[in-house]
């Protein structure tokens, strides 16, 4: 629901989870980025990883299927924002690189999706791609953000490859948070709580587990610029048009 961006934009910049997340994509790709490439972040949400990778000396614009949080990025940040549907891109082989970030996991046509993208990146472009991980990990985090689904390793590496991509790189991430994650979500699946309230208290700030957190977020973010992690809850990946 669009009403959730105004809890995002608030959190955003603060939260460890977003916080970090911003830095584990960057050291994920970097390796990747040549001088003067053009980038497009589709699903980009209230505009936090845009905002960072544009720090990074990366030309980037946004889109989003609604108009109010691409107003929320436009003031904040000045990208180009584009208002657009991921299933109907208008763009042909145009950008090097595309990136969606906990986008895929809200889509039912997955595989028109990444074929979209496929077509509107450049000859070896590359697609940036984080989706939430394991399905025994489902909770109300899920049911809120109304996910369809959460993914493997191999079960992201298949759909990227049935749609014309080869692999790059692929990791799972948050591998030093996931038994704090694990414990979380099991200990709440039994807790009778109304789910947007749940949901609430998951993005509410408490400072000493924050700073920790985004610290442990901080140190597997050095580990990710060298090596996959085996484990995470969520799975990052490099794909490149063949």
């Amino acid at each position: 629901d669009a009403k959730i961006f105004s809890l995002f934009e608030k959190t955003a910049n603060k939260h460890f989870w977003f916080h970090g997340r911003k830095s584990l994509i960057y050291n994920f790709m970097k390796r990747f980025f040549t001088k003067n490439i053009n980038m497009l972040e589709i699903g980009s949400g209230v505009g936090d990883v845009a905002g960072y990778l544009s720090k990074k000396s990366i030309d980037i614009e946004i889109a989003d299927i609604y108009l109010d949080v691409l107003k929320m990025s436009k003031e904040k940040y000045g990208f180009p924002c584009y208002q657009l549907d991921i299933e109907h891109l208008p763009f042909k082989e145009h950008y090097d690189t595309i990136g969606i970030f906990d986008v895929l996991e809200h889509i039912n046509q997955e595989q028109n999706v990444l074929e979209n993208i496929h077509g509107a990146l450049k000859k070896d472009g590359l697609l940036i791609i984080t989706v939430p991980a394991f399905g025994f990990l489902w909770s109300y985090w899920d049911t809120v953000n109304k996910h369809k689904r959460r993914y493997t390793k191999n079960m992201l590496k298949k759909r990227l490859e049935n749609a014309g991509f080869t692999i790059e790189r692929t990791s799972y991430m948050f591998f030093l948070l996931s038994p704090f994650t694990i414990m979380s979500r099991l200990l709440k699946k039994n807790i009778k709580e109304d789910q947007d309230s749940l949901f609430e208290k998951e993005l509410k700030i408490v400072p000493i587990l924050n700073t920790l957190f985004y610290y442990l977020i901080k140190l597997e973010s050095y580990l990710l610029k060298y090596f996959n992690l085996p484990f995470g809850t969520s799975v990052i990946a490099v794909a490149r048009k063949i």
